[in-house]
């Protein structure tokens, strides 16, 4: 009996999912590009060439390049880090359309590392490290050839699939664990979402509205956040059923 026919081939999953993937790394690229000058330009807040010169004068040959892998050592003017926003854009735009979807993921991968590797304070958050990720691992999930559409003949591997496994299951796990390692004992009590909707980062429409429920609505909420994060991540090399 062939058992390879009854395995999940993913193939209609991966094409939504890499081209939602291009579509954030664009996203990304573009509100990167639009500060970018400012944010580590020659006259920005963190100036890019004070890394690049700080590397190239205290780490030892190839070291340097190890440590701070980034384009930035060709340029680091203004021109140089809008070149490297543009280019990290197209990458991403052809992985959203499909066009070349292997070398544009090798690419927007290359470009935002080159970014993030010089940025300092700029891109030390979990979502810049959760896109690097992200992308060098698309490198191996998205079909080779210039255009290669669904690519049914060409399913995703196991290895592939275990490696985006692995790294939603550490995502959601070590998202609750900071949680509940942080010593804010907000979380411990589940008060955590009582007041969240008055001093959230980006507030809506509904914020008003679900702040006005009663607080045993937030601790529940709390408490069903802290299991998705810290025992539902298990589940993932659970099987379908």
């Amino acid at each position: 009996m062939d058992l390879s026919k009854k395995s999940p081939s993913f193939v209609f999953s991966r094409w939504i999912y890499l081209r939602i993937l291009g579509a954030g790394l664009l996203s990304q690229f573009i509100s990167i590009g639009l500060q970018i000058r400012g944010l580590i330009g020659p006259k920005g807040i963190l100036p890019a060439s004070e890394v690049i010169a700080a590397a190239g004068q205290q780490l030892p040959g190839i070291r340097k390049y190890l440590e701070v892998p980034s384009l930035c050592w060709l340029g680091t003017g203004d021109a140089a880090l809008t070149a490297l926003m543009i280019g990290g854009a197209a990458a991403s735009a052809l992985l959203m359309l499909n066009l070349i979807p292997r070398l544009a993921a090798l690419a927007a991968w290359v470009f935002y590392l080159s970014y993030a590797s010089v940025a300092r304070n700029f891109s030390g958050f979990q979502f810049d490290n959760f896109m690097i990720e992200l992308a060098f691992l698309a490198v191996f999930l998205a079909p080779a050839g210039v255009r290669p559409g669904m690519a049914s003949d060409r399913p995703v591997s196991r290895l592939v699939w275990a490696a985006h496994a692995w790294f939603l299951f550490k995502l959601m796990l070590e998202s609750g664990i900071v949680k509940l390692r942080s010593g804010d004992e907000s979380w411990r009590s589940l008060t955590a979402l009582v007041d969240y909707y008055e001093n959230c980062p980006f507030p809506n429409l509904l914020g008003w509205w679900a702040q006005q429920l009663p607080e045993v609505f937030h601790k529940a909420c709390a408490l069903f956040t802290l299991g998705i994060e810290t025992v539902v991540p298990f589940l993932i090399f659970a099987g379908r059923r």
